[in-house]
């Protein structure tokens, strides 16, 4: 999650970008359209420090933890990444803070409603 100081998971994008959908969960404003299916591979939370040594060739060879959401991340930098994932030992998984995230939606579309 972009902002987090963390990565949450690893997913395989199973279809096209339905740009005729749109996923009304936590979108905090208009700017998220389409809907894609997904396959989840990993799902833990592991902070940046544990990326921070790899570097991106298709970004400046700025960090991976300084990436921006969706950016592609080239073949060996992704192998590197995914072995990480694959090793860490984890104590959380975003899936434990999605009532935090639906809270925060409720009281988005309340404060919106009465505006």
């Amino acid at each position: 999650m972009n902002g987090s100081g963390r990565f949450v998971g690893v997913c395989k994008m199973n279809s096209e970008v339905d740009e005729n959908v749109i996923f009304e969960f936590w979108a905090m404003d208009d700017v998220w359209k389409g809907l894609f299916q997904v396959e989840w591979i990993f799902i833990k939370d592991i902070p940046n420090k544990f990326f921070k040594d790899i570097k991106l060739s298709n970004n400046g060879f700025k960090s991976v933890t300084n990436s921006r959401d969706t950016q592609e991340i080239p073949r060996l930098e992704g192998e590197m990444m995914l072995k990480i994932f694959e090793d860490f030992k984890f104590q959380t998984c975003i899936l434990q803070h999605f009532q935090y995230y639906d809270e925060r939606q409720s009281l988005f579309e309340n404060t919106k409603n009465n505006s």
